[in-house]
């Protein structure tokens, strides 16, 4: 599964909770900036949304990010979520 798919299935496991972009960089082992650009990604294709609070920016899957992931089998969650992201351009953040 890529980036993107870890993202959306860590979302939907967590939805409970408050997820933050240092979750995610833990979940990827990847650095702030690289985290960043995924989830500005995944937000502009409507897959996941971002809500600021007091300790930052809360992430959450979307219903469309839901759909995306639970009508899916495994390998087709991935084709999916390339299908919602591309095209997507993500400029400095």
């Amino acid at each position: 599964m890529n980036q993107n798919g870890k993202i959306l299935v860590y979302l939907k496991e967590n939805k409970e909770k408050e997820v933050y972009s240092k979750d995610i960089e833990r979940l990827l082992d990847f650095q702030k900036s690289w985290v960043s650009t995924l989830i500005t990604q995944l937000e502009k294709a409507d897959l996941i949304s971002r809500q600021r609070t007091k300790n930052g920016y809360v992430i959450s899957i979307t219903d469309l990010g839901l759909e995306t992931i639970l009508s899916s089998s495994l390998s087709e969650v991935e084709v999916n979520i390339i299908k919602a992201v591309k095209g997507v351009t993500v400029s400095g953040d």
